[in-house]
Parts: structure tokens; sequence; C-alpha cells
């Protein structure tokens, strides 16, 4: 009897080492954060959010969440099913809550102008975006209706603002950093409590 069970936990053991060792799916592309923590490569494109710092974190509930003056922890095990597009939506968005905090519209805003601005969103891109999120409002998010109508709103806006003028270099220019920290609030994450944490 002990040698079979002995037998048994050795197959079972080669089963895991045999699962582990099955290549990921080519297009699930996982994303790199650089060695200075500061960038991340996604879908072969290399973002920044200003100052902040970006984590890696399997962890986290959701494909990604800012806590601003702290860091943007994106997880790359939710991330890599999404299409490249929503990807990097996912990253501006987060992104766009240093400077809009918890304004989960104003952070949808800014990413869809980026998006259209850096060329990586398009109109065919937007259903797939809206069906990330799709659903009811939440104490925290307004309804996945409200954030598309929005988004399309945002990015038809850039549509016509792309063929005014270029603006004249007394013009600023956006940013999507800043050190504008919220107040103390935590929402199941360990660290020092300051700033809020978005999504």
């Amino acid at each position: 009897m002990v040698r079979w069970e002995s037998l048994l936990r050795c197959m079972a053991l080669l089963s895991v080492l045999a699962y582990q060792a099955i290549p990921a799916s080519p297009t699930a592309v996982a994303q790199t954060v650089a060695q200075d923590g500061m960038s991340v490569k996604i879908a072969g494109r290399s973002m920044r959010c200003g100052k902040t710092p970006i984590v890696m974190d399997n962890e986290i509930p959701s494909e990604g969440l800012s806590v601003p003056g702290e860091a943007l922890y994106l997880n790359p095990f939710l991330l890599k099913r999404l299409p490249t597009s929503v990807r990097l939506f996912i990253f501006k968005h987060e992104c766009a809550h240093e400077t809009t905090g918890p304004d989960e519209l104003g952070a949808d805003c800014m990413a869809a102008k980026a998006g259209a601005r850096e060329g990586w969103l398009k109109v065919s891109d937007i259903d797939a975006v809206c069906r990330s999120f799709a659903g009811p409002a939440t104490a925290t998010h307004p309804s996945g209706k409200t954030r598309c109508a929005n988004i399309k709103r945002c990015y038809a806006g850039t549509q016509v603002a792309s063929t005014r003028p270029a603006p004249t270099a007394e013009a600023k220019t956006s940013s999507w950093s800043s050190s504008d920290a919220s107040s103390a609030q935590q929402s199941g994450r360990e660290g020092t409590g300051e700033g809020k944490i978005t999504e």
C-alpha cells in the first residue's frame, strides 16, 4: 500500500511539472517592467506614467489599479487575456488616476484621448474596451453604459480637435503625472495608507 501511495505522489508531481512546462499562448504576451520600475512594455509599446512606479502583481483583484502618489499596479495574468487596445486603455486609465483621483469618467476620458492622439485606439477598438467593463454601476464605478458613452464622446472630441491648427508654443500641455495625493483610504491592500486606491 505504501508503494502505491509513493507512486501516486510521484505521478502527481510529474503532472504538475509537465503542466508548468507548457508554453503560454503566443497571443498571451506578458507585460514586462523595465529595470528602473518606471516603464512597462505592453504589446511591444513602452509605456510610462510620469514618475509613478509600475508594479506587476498577480494578486490584485482586477487588471489594474492606481494608488496615486504611490504606484500603478497591473495584473499581468488578467491583462494577457485582453486585446492589445484594451490593455493599453487600462494602463492609460490607471495612469490618469494620478491626475483625476477617483474620477472614473475623467480617467476614461483621458485614456480615450491618449489612445486617439497616440494612434493605438481606433473607433473599431472602442467596443472591446466597453465590453471589458460592461455591467451595472457600483459604489466606485459608473455603469458600463455610462462609461462607454463617455469614452465615445471623449474620443469623438479628440477627432474634431485634431483637425484644428496646432497649438502655439505658449499653450499648456497635459501631463499624465501629478503629485496630488488623495486622502488616506485603503481598499484591501497593505501599505502606508497614503493615497486613495482607484481602479
